[in-house]
């Protein structure tokens, strides 16, 4: 069994988000170009774990500025975020609409 930690112990680190932004057109690009179901979806979960460490790091953030409204390092880091989580919606919303039109959503929603 893996070694758990308390809350406490959780490390916290901001993404940077310019790198997820990148590595997410990356990955929507290879879904858009897939030649197959395999690689489309090879594609998507790599976005779904780009934007699992990004809302992990926002939860985790949210949860500290929750427990102490006064530290300003947790304050910042939810400014931080809802800026940037704004700006990254054009590029999820890019995301949703390939998904809606991949040749492959009959599979998606099969599984």
């Amino acid at each position: 069994m893996a070694d758990m930690w308390t809350f406490s112990e959780l490390p916290y680190a901001r993404p940077d988000m310019q790198d997820v932004a990148e590595r997410f057109r990356q990955a929507l690009s290879r879904f858009e170009n897939a030649a197959d179901y395999a690689q489309a979806r090879a594609a998507y979960l790599e976005q779904e774990d780009i934007l699992s460490a990004v809302y992990t790091a926002r939860t985790l953030a949210s949860i500290r500025n929750t427990l102490d409204t006064t530290d300003p390092f947790y304050d910042g880091e939810m400014q931080f975020f809802h800026r940037e989580m704004a700006q990254f919606m054009p590029l999820s919303k890019q995301a949703v609409d390939a998904l809606l039109r991949t040749p492959f959503r009959a599979s998606f929603e099969a599984e």
